[in-house]
């Protein structure tokens, strides 16, 4: 049936696959092309029904067609598609990453960047993006677990700590663990990184201390460098 169809609007959608609803009625589900990983975009028809009318509707909303004849123009002139939690995501992991204050995404010269690209963007506040690298780190936090549990069914864990002091004169303590992954490649993930008064010994060994237990509690072993290179021995 695939391999027959004749209506254009099947190209929108990647090849159906059967669905069954609590009823037992078989369905076919459409997943559109441009989200093929969102289920939001997942179009479903009865089995027995021959018509395109629900996935033409699809279509026309995801595309946003409005008049047909001056479809091209409208794309063009309000920048195309934008999918705005992805935005907020990517700029999340863009500050997170590259060390950018939150209110760069409120300075002007970059908002009028953006709208040139798409004058329909609507960016989130600086409060907002410090809500949802947050929200990224959580979310984060329980897959990273998992990775190093994993990871240290195979190898050890190498645990390095190190203390700096920021311009501001504000002291931080950062804590991280490094793997080699199949092709010997060095990862690197950092497990806190977190602000301390002065060079107290206590201090500054209690938290990895704490997070080494919690670790060990997830069966994960690690081998942990603390500045003198001492070790702690897989039992």
């Amino acid at each position: 049936m695939w391999a027959k169809r004749k209506s254009a609007v099947y190209d929108h959608f990647l090849k159906p696959r059967l669905l069954y609803d609590n009823a037992g009625v078989v369905k076919y589900g459409y997943q559109c092309k441009q989200h093929p990983n969102d289920s939001a975009y997942l179009v479903t028809r009865a089995r027995y029904d021959t018509t395109t009318s629900n996935l033409v509707s699809h279509r026309s909303s995801c595309e946003k067609k409005i008049a047909p004849p001056e479809q091209s123009i409208t794309n063009y002139v309000n920048g195309g598609y934008y999918n705005r939690g992805e935005l907020r995501l990517k700029l999340s992991l863009w500050v997170a990453r590259r060390n950018r204050p939150y209110r760069i995404v409120a300075d002007p010269e970059f908002v009028d960047v953006i709208h040139i690209a798409n004058k329909g963007v609507k960016l989130p506040s600086p409060s907002t993006t410090s809500r949802d690298v947050i929200l990224v780190h959580d979310w984060s936090a329980p897959v990273i677990a998992k990775l190093l549990q994993e990871r240290a069914k195979k190898n050890f864990l190498h645990l390095s700590f190190d203390g700096w002091t920021a311009p501001n004169v504000l002291s931080f303590f950062g804590i991280d663990v490094h793997y080699a992954d199949d092709a010997g490649n060095l990862i690197c993930h950092t497990l806190d990184f977190s602000p301390y008064v002065g060079l107290c010994f206590l201090l500054f060994f209690t938290k990895p201390l704490n997070i080494f237990c919690r670790l060990r509690q997830h069966n994960i072993w690690v081998l942990g460098s603390f500045l003198t290179g001492s070790f702690i021995e897989p039992s």
